[in-house]
């Protein structure tokens, strides 16, 4: 029993190492001295385990149904110790700015380690009650998980018509982690996906509130943390081990790597990294290849109204060479792999219809209205932030600057996206709009927060320090 427990937890501690090898390695070469990650050691942990996370989906996938697949997990481990090895050369570098963030009230850190305390104690009280999670998690995620970890190479019995109501056609970062983490185990363990969702859960709130804080203030940080975890509708959703909170963490990773690069001319070898979190955004759900799209339309948009093609070409080309990985594999799973997914079977003439029926974005529009104002889940905080912008006012000039305005672009795009999506919806409307809307609003509200910190002007701007 002993020499049992002992395998499985060097097991479950080197499958959580091998990704922050891999994760900080990546970091340490391709973010350079002065970059805002070296301020914030909890923030460089999570995007390190963030990478590394994705790219040990990416080589699960690849490589678990082949007969080496042991051999195979070896030599990953192998793989990630060199680079390990290799990136102790690269040094984290002190950053010199020179205006450093000032430390903000010491009552409000307090009051957001308190909500944050209560949020940790709802999430875990919540896994509590729903150990496997809630029906999409034990329906979809895990029930692929299981196929991998349980089929090997016939794993694509999940693909048969009955099984149709899981979703087969989805992608499979999240389950392939928690095949991964199985695999190393050696059998089912309930720990595994709700550790993966408490990662996600956290490393969101610590992004936000690190890059928020390096960025402007700490006070601004903590406000920002505290929108995102005083709803119930974040935590619970995270532990409810969907995948929304995985994308959002992506995509808010996405964001912050870009901004950063882009505060550099020309932009550095940290949009790599940002592609590379689009590509993991893309591979873990169907909204993340509409965010990768959306994220490239809305830069493009942006540098060609000030006639900057050069630069607009260079930063396409780091962008894609980051999310290509993500991205193939998404798009070869797809076309060469999975069934047609539910969207598939809207031919022209059904699009026509919905497209053309009023009463379809009349329903949808009400619906939007309604999720952003809804107290149960959101907790008034919407409301809460436009009077907040309102009262203190926002910066203009970095609103009007081309990372602001690319910002904000993509996420306009991306809600528009979303809307007609549910306006050509192939399933009942009204059902569709009250399960699924605010978990899409979900997947982008830690990167709307972002924005709105980075904009908005703290109280020692308002008055004039």
């Amino acid at each position: 029993m002993a020499a049992g427990f002992l395998r499985v937890a060097a097991g479950l501690l080197l499958s959580g190492l091998i990704p922050f090898w891999i994760g900080s390695f990546l970091l340490a070469w391709l973010c350079p001295p002065g970059s805002f990650l070296l301020r914030r050691r909890w923030v460089k942990v999570f995007l390190a385990l963030g990478l590394g996370l994705g790219l040990s989906s990416l080589l699960f996938f690849l490589w678990f149904p082949s007969s080496f697949f042991r051999a195979g997990f070896f030599v990953e481990i192998s793989v990630y110790v060199l680079l390990f090895l290799a990136a102790r050369r690269f040094r984290f570098e002190a950053g010199s700015y020179p205006d450093r963030p000032a430390a903000g009230p010491a009552v409000l850190g307090i009051f957001f380690f308190g909500v944050a305390a209560v949020a940790a104690s709802s999430f875990f009280r919540f896994m509590r009650y729903w150990p496997h999670g809630t029906w999409d998690a034990w329906s979809i995620w895990n029930l692929h998980a299981r196929f991998l970890f349980r089929g090997g190479p016939h794993w694509t019995d999940l693909f048969a018509p009955p099984l149709g109501w899981a979703h087969p056609d989805y992608p499979y970062l999240l389950p392939a982690l928690v095949a991964r983490g199985w695999s190393a185990a050696s059998r089912e363990i309930l720990a595994v996906p709700q550790v993966i969702a408490a990662f996600f859960t956290a490393g969101a709130a610590a992004v936000l509130v690190g890059s928020v804080s390096s960025w402007r203030d700490r006070s601004q940080g903590w406000l920002a943390g505290l929108a995102l975890l005083a709803p119930s509708i974040f935590v619970m959703n995270g532990s409810f081990q969907y995948a929304d909170i995985p994308l959002g963490f992506f995509v808010l990773c996405c964001w912050v790597l870009a901004l950063d690069a882009w505060k550099r001319a020309p932009a550095g070898r940290a949009l790599v990294l940002a592609g590379a979190m689009a590509g993991f955004a893309a591979w873990t759900k169907n909204e993340g290849l509409c965010f990768c799209l959306v994220f490239m339309v809305a830069r493009f948009c942006v540098l060609a109204g000030r006639k900057e093609w050069a630069r607009c070409g260079r930063e396409m080309v780091l962008f894609l060479a980051g999310a290509l990985p993500g991205l193939l594999l998404t798009v070869a799973f797809k076309m060469r792999v999975a069934p047609p997914g539910d969207y598939a079977a809207l031919n022209g003439p059904v699009l026509m219809e919905r497209l053309t029926d009023l009463s379809r974005y009349r329903i949808t529009a009400a619906a939007f209205a309604r999720q952003a104002v809804r107290f149960d889940l959101w907790g008034g905080i919407p409301a809460a932030l436009l009077l907040y912008g309102f009262v203190v006012g926002a910066e203009r000039r970095r609103l009007n600057t081309p990372e602001g305005m690319t910002l904000v672009l993509a996420q306009l795009f991306m809600l528009t996206a979303y809307f007609f999506a549910f306006v050509v919806s192939p399933y009942r409307l009204a059902w569709h709009l009250e399960t699924s809307l605010g978990r899409l609003l979900l997947q982008l509200w830690p990167s709307v927060l972002l924005g709105f910190f980075l904009c908005v002007r703290s109280a020692d701007e308002r008055k004039g320090r």
